[in-house]
């Protein structure tokens, strides 16, 4: 289930890999692999079997980069 949230909340989600519907970031988990998405642009993804983690660094708009910095904090947040 995607919970309805503020992208300023987002941090807190994704620390726990949970999914979440905010304004054009949104987050899923499917099949062991936990994505966040930045519009249309996969910005993160985690196999959380190997903790393996992919960080799109690239830059696009102002919009997505605040979004990253969200994401940013996400993953500062995840317990080590």
């Amino acid at each position: 289930m995607k919970y309805r949230i503020a992208n300023h909340e987002t941090p807190a989600y994704i620390a726990k890999l949970q999914p979440f519907q905010g304004s054009n970031l949104r987050a899923d988990l499917l099949g062991g692999t936990y994505r966040v998405y930045s519009y249309w642009t996969t910005m993160l993804e985690v196999d959380t079997t190997t903790g393996k983690t992919r960080y799109n660094e690239r830059k696009y708009s102002r919009t997505t980069t605040r979004h990253q910095s969200y994401i940013t904090r996400g993953l500062s947040m995840m317990e080590k």
